[in-house]
């Protein structure tokens, strides 16, 4: 027995197949490009977060920098082919944080072993930002493959990965934590 109502909901789910979404077809949309853009706003919202507890100062601004430069990549690929988008990500925003990196290479110990994420409660978030950027990275070289999209893009969010990491370290040394290293010792028990 067919219930009240289900063949306009069937009517109503065709009839989305067809319309548009921000310009994109829905039906024929790549899914990596939705993909992709949900990572980006996923990242770009955690960023926010981190920086709401963040004191004014270095990190604050150069995060706050990082989010406008996502909003960028997010107008650039979210626009259909032929559409009107604010700008391009280009080799500036991508040296602009490799100088940044430099900026933290010359304050930080320098480091010869992994070290175990965590520390001060800003130092973890951003350790969990930098995993979040290693995603957004991996979900656009998926889609750059595909489509022969920006190619600033992938090194973009590769070198906003280390700098996120690089802030975490910086956090945790200006806080007083000081950095673990892996046991790799499968004697020991796990607590």
């Amino acid at each position: 027995m067919r219930k009240k109502g289900s063949a306009s909901y069937a009517k109503e789910a065709r009839a989305m197949e067809s319309e548009s979404c921000h310009g994109w077809n829905i039906a024929s949309a790549p899914h990596d490009l939705f993909e992709l853009l949900g990572n980006l706003d996923e990242l770009n919202s955690f960023l926010g977060f981190v920086i709401s507890d963040l004191p004014i100062g270095r990190e604050r601004e150069l995060l706050t920098d990082i989010q406008d430069g996502l909003f960028l990549i997010q107008a650039e690929i979210g626009a259909p082919d032929n559409a009107d988008f604010p700008g391009r990500l280009g080799r500036e925003h991508v040296l602009k944080l490799a100088e940044w990196s430099g900026e933290y290479d010359r304050m930080l110990t320098p480091l010869g072993r992994f070290i175990i994420p965590g520390g001060a409660k800003n130092a973890a978030l951003l350790h969990c930002a930098r995993t979040m950027a290693r995603r957004v990275e991996r979900s656009s070289i998926r889609l750059c493959r595909r489509s022969q999209g920006n190619p600033f893009i992938p090194p973009y969010l590769d070198r906003l990965s280390y700098l996120l990491f690089q802030m975490a370290r910086m956090i945790n040394q200006q806080s007083g934590f000081k950095e673990k290293h892996p046991a790799y010792d499968c004697r020991r028990p796990s607590v």
